[in-house]
């Protein structure tokens, strides 16, 4: 298309793009998309969002999160309390808007509707969250960057490219072409999380890389409210700055900023443009996009503002500044859970700014002690960053009342997320003693593969184990009544349903391994020409389980 012949189609603020789910008259959960003003008018009545991957759902919440801030941190009253410094006075402003059950519906579309016009996902100069200039730089091949044209197979994810790489996210059959609404989701998701692929240096979208933690309630509407922050008292100026959203600025950002500094307000950074891109629209339809690097920051960047990663606190150039610290093990996020729900001093480690929220509105009474959703998202790239291979997400259902401030020190053990810390930190120990049984017994039968395989044999194993723990302690976290519940009780109990299920599994492949195991095999490494077989085995693995048990002083039989 043209620029001149290009008319301007498929508004967000009018045609429904965003998927959410709803329960109908007769309790079945449905899909349903709205358009931009209604997700808020409406909010109340979903239970959340439902795109095609969980990445896509934080882009589109980030977006609908920057909206809010555009309209609430602008007024008279917000900006009175941050030159007051009135931190009481900003809970209060956010009670009063979560009291009220529902959005205004008609001061966030009257803030909408003054920037239609850059609401148009196809427009002849101002398509949204698109720069037409990086077309106009693949077609010369001349610029400061390079840019590359991704197919629909690409675009959106879900089809690889390669014929070595398993397809992700959802099946579906290949196309070549997709509606407007669907490539808006996946125009979000690309710009959060690209892969390096083409982007001439760039590194991959801010929040793939940051990993993203958030908090989810009954509804739409108090999921937003929940991660609605209105300040970071960990900040030199806990307030938020002005700043402007793509839509809004004068002149668009086209030019490649690798070192972008970390903006000191939601708005600009919940927007941030990751990647330049702009849609190759043909017939009515998406068929491709342009893409080039755009904005990100360096890796010693001060990212305090970022509400939705932890943080660790490092000195440059004798100035302490908060870097972001991603997920770890992401394919099992509850064992990292400890880790994310609290800061560690030692560590210099800070919990994300959003669950040192959810602490403000707890301890000062605003918010009620209640069921949340701790909801974590990490993406996970392959070789170089030049491919998404996976994308994990777990949301934890827990009792607000657990949350204290407290540090993962043995001396805060007693407390609930001191429980925890020190309950996951045995079962892990547990965990890897069943390891290197399920390799013991192995070896009683004559295996003698190579390192690899036998790391692949563990590997699969151990998933297997960890798949079913992580059910253990999502129903052990979601059943926690701190108002009837001690910590240490329920923290033994974790830990024994944990040692009754690994030992399950221990004693059925003990029992099952057969005469060639009883008989063992001699080990060529042992120069005294001792065989381990499956007794040794299993009489080695109950001798450390339950040392294990009793240095945690768990009770055991």
């Amino acid at each position: 298309m043209e620029k001149a012949s290009i008319t301007p189609m498929f508004n967000l603020l009018d045609e429904p793009w965003i998927k959410c789910s709803v329960v109908d008259e007769r309790g079945t959960i449905r899909e349903h998309k709205v358009s931009l003003k209604d997700v808020f008018r409406q909010a109340h009545t979903f239970m959340g969002l439902s795109g095609e991957s969980p990445v896509q759902d934080v882009a589109v919440m980030r977006l609908l999160l920057a909206i809010l801030h555009a309209v609430y941190t602008r007024t008279d009253e917000y900006r009175d309390l941050r030159e007051e410094g009135d931190l009481d006075g900003a809970l209060r402003m956010w009670r009063r808007l979560y009291e009220a059950g529902e959005f205004d519906a008609e001061a966030i579309s009257a803030y909408l509707e003054q920037w239609r016009d850059r609401f148009y996902l196809v427009h002849p100069t101002r398509p949204f969250y698109q720069i037409p200039a990086v077309k106009q730089r693949y077609d010369s091949g001349k610029g400061d960057y390079k840019v590359g044209l991704m197919s629909v197979k690409k675009f959106i994810f879900t089809i690889s490219e390669s014929n070595n790489i398993a397809k992700i996210f959802l099946p579906r059959t290949d196309t070549d072409v997709i509606s407007f609404d669907e490539a808006l989701r996946w125009l979000l998701t690309i710009n959060a999380a690209d892969d390096v692929a083409y982007k001439g240096g760039a590194g991959v979208g801010w929040v793939g890389k940051i990993g993203n933690t958030m908090l989810s309630g009954d509804n739409l509407f108090e999921t937003l409210m929940l991660n609605f922050v209105l300040y970071d008292r960990m900040r030199e100026e806990p307030f938020w700055g002005d700043g402007l959203a793509p839509w809004e600025l004068d002149v668009p950002r086209y030019e490649k900023c690798a070192n972008y500094a970390c903006p000191d307000n939601q708005v600009e950074l919940l927007t941030l443009q990751s990647r330049r891109l702009y849609l190759k629209v043909e017939d009515g339809g998406v068929v491709g996009c342009y893409n080039a690097p755009g904005d990100g920051f360096s890796d010693s960047e001060d990212v305090g503002a970022e509400q939705f990663t932890k943080t660790v606190t490092t000195t440059k150039s004798r100035v302490q500044i908060r870097r972001y610290k991603a997920l770890s093990t992401p394919q099992h996020l509850w064992r990292g859970f400890a880790s994310v729900v609290a800061s560690d001093v030692t560590k210099k480690e800070t919990k994300a700014g959003v669950l040192r929220w959810l602490d403000e509105l707890l301890m000062s009474g605003m918010c009620e002690q209640r069921k949340v959703g701790i909801e974590l998202t990490q993406v996970v790239y392959g070789k170089q960053n030049m491919k998404i291979d996976e994308v994990w997400r777990d949301t934890f259902h827990l009792n607000t009342g657990i949350f204290t401030d407290v540090t993962t020190d043995e001396s805060d053990e007693d407390d609930w997320l001191g429980v925890i810390y020190r309950g996951l930190k045995t079962i892990e120990d547990l965990a890897y003693e069943y390891r290197m049984f399920v390799f013991n017994m192995a070896k009683s039968r004559g295996f003698s593969g190579t390192t690899d395989e036998a790391e692949n044999m563990l590997d699969k194993a151990q998933a297997e184990l960890y798949g079913s723990l992580g059910e253990i302690f999502h129903e052990w976290l979601g059943n926690i009544n701190p108002e009837v519940d001690t910590p240490e009780s329920k923290g033994t109990e974790l830990v024994l349903s944990a040692r009754d299920f690994i030992r399950g599994r221990a004693d059925k492949l003990y029992t099952q391994a057969g005469g060639v195991a009883l008989k063992g095999k001699v080990l060529t490494e042992d120069n005294y020409g001792n065989a381990i077989n499956s007794v040794c085995a299993y009489n080695k693995f109950k001798y450390k389980f339950y040392n294990i048990l009793k240095k945690g002083g768990y009770t055991n039989d």
